[in-house]
């Protein structure tokens, strides 16, 4: 709980952002878009990829997604060089910085991470995640963290509401 409250304490909502790629992504995306499920992340999932048009979809970890996302995400086939959205569980969290070196990640590839705080190493895990230098914007949504490798943007790190 007290986790919780340090967090909206330092967290704010798309009045306290100043790059405009996160903004665009809050305002014409999360906050905008009408709810797909009832499940934060999955929501969060559905709206991004119908944001930034992801074609390849890959879950990393034990992620127990509901039966109607499974169906809406695209399938992730492996003969393909291009991979737009990785999905990586608390339990997954030591392949993900294996895969920030793989060819198939580009400029615009998202990094989302199930559970940052579900425990103390798991959070650890995140800030450690987060100081990689490929990465360039990161979003604490306390529950979950998500990672931009945008080579033109500055590295920023956000705490924000959704």
């Amino acid at each position: 709980m007290l986790q919780y409250l340090c967090f909206l304490l330092k967290s704010t909502n798309e009045h306290g952002v100043h790059s405009p790629f996160v903004f665009d992504y809050l305002t014409k995306c999360l906050y905008a878009k009408p709810k797909k499920s009832s499940n934060k992340l999955e929501n969060l999932i559905l709206k991004s990829v119908d944001y930034f048009s992801f074609q390849q979809v890959t879950v990393k970890g034990n992620l127990k997604l509901e039966d109607t996302i499974a169906t809406l995400l695209p399938k992730t086939s492996s003969q393909l060089l291009r991979q737009d959205l990785f999905l990586f569980t608390n339990d997954a969290f030591e392949n993900a910085t294996d895969s920030l070196l793989q060819p198939h990640l580009h400029n615009e590839s998202m990094l989302i991470f199930d559970g940052i705080r579900t425990s103390r190493e798991s959070f650890l895990n995140w800030q450690r995640f987060k100081a990689h230098p490929q990465l360039t914007v990161t979003i604490d949504f306390y529950r979950f963290g998500i990672a931009f490798l945008r080579r033109e943007q500055q590295k920023e790190h956000f705490i924000l509401r959704c």
